[in-house]
């Protein structure tokens, strides 16, 4: 039910909580939303959704929430940049099995 709501909009708020990553994030990918969060440059992830051109920055004080929210309303303009967001990260699923063996084998 809450993915399904989730799916009936364009952009999906994901503010910090007790970390700056939140699963949050990764439904708005999964659904297709447009990711709308406090910047994320000081952080390093992988893998790395939040690029200039994976999701919106909302500025820590909010004071861009007005621009953002237009933004969305010509969602059509940044969508394209949502599909790579998705890509990267569901690429990056097909990966996870490949990727812990590597961890643990460089541990060993």
């Amino acid at each position: 039910e809450y993915l399904k709501e989730c799916s009936s909009v364009y952009g999906l708020l994901s503010p910090f909580g007790w970390g700056e990553i939140c699963y949050r994030d990764f439904e708005a990918i999964m659904c297709g939303n447009i990711l709308v969060k406090p910047d994320m440059s000081h952080l390093v992830t992988w893998p790395n959704i939040y690029t200039d051109d994976c999701y919106l920055k909302l500025d820590w004080n909010f004071k861009n929430l007005d621009d953002i929210n237009n933004l969305l309303l010509k969602k059509e303009t940044i969508l394209k940049s949502i599909e790579k967001t998705r890509t990267i990260y569901l690429k990056a699923i097909d990966e996870c099995s490949e990727r812990a063996k590597m961890l643990i084998l460089d541990e060993i």
